[in-house]
């Protein structure tokens, strides 16, 4: 429902939090430095602090997104699942990225609204070499990892109904080798 005094679009009303469970793919290097992609899932959330600060509806968005995603990368043989290998190393290797970004967005029509992410990916390898990522990447005698690169993304969002979104949530991380792509589509649920 479009508010006629203050032009606010329909994504906007009311909308302090949303939160955003997601299904996609991403896409690296392989430890044999093979590109790939994997299945992914994961749960995003961002909080509008125009919206909590002002208490007023607007075109524009600001504040900070957040979230995990998960995908089981398997061995680098194995399928998009993550599995059927013939490798018998690295068949348990799971990633999670978890974004901590800043988020600015603009309603272009009161159902569609596009937002530019940027900040950082932190990355957790269960098995520290399952994802080739340049020079620095792997350090022997450790089976996990953890490491925090620079991203960007954008997420294109539109309205089905009052309090939910579709979202199409495209990212790249930036490794010392070649990046981590990552594309989702969610369902995005506000609240409050």
């Amino acid at each position: 429902m479009i508010t006629a005094l203050s032009g606010a679009p329909s994504w906007a009303e009311e909308k302090v939090v949303n939160v955003q469970p997601q299904l996609g793919w991403i896409t690296f290097n392989d430890e044999f430095a093979q590109p790939t992609s994997r299945a992914a899932i994961g749960l995003t959330a961002d909080l509008n602090l125009l919206e909590w600060v002002t208490q007023t509806q607007g075109r524009f968005f600001v504040g900070p997104a957040t979230g995990v995603i998960f995908s089981h990368v398997g061995a680098p043989d194995s399928n998009f699942f993550g599995t059927n290998s013939y490798f018998t190393f690295s068949t348990t290797a799971n990633v999670l990225l978890i974004p901590v970004d800043l988020k600015l967005g603009y309603a272009l029509t009161p159902d569609a609204k596009i937002s530019f992410r940027g900040g950082g990916n932190i990355l957790y390898q269960s098995v520290g070499n399952s994802i080739s990522m340049g020079p620095h990447t792997f350090t022997p005698g450790h089976d996990s990892q953890w490491d925090i690169f620079l991203n960007m993304g954008l997420d294109f969002e539109y309205s089905i109904k009052e309090g939910v979104t579709l979202l199409f949530r495209p990212d790249l991380t930036f490794t010392p080798g070649e990046g981590i792509f990552t594309g989702t589509f969610g369902v995005g649920f506000k609240i409050g």
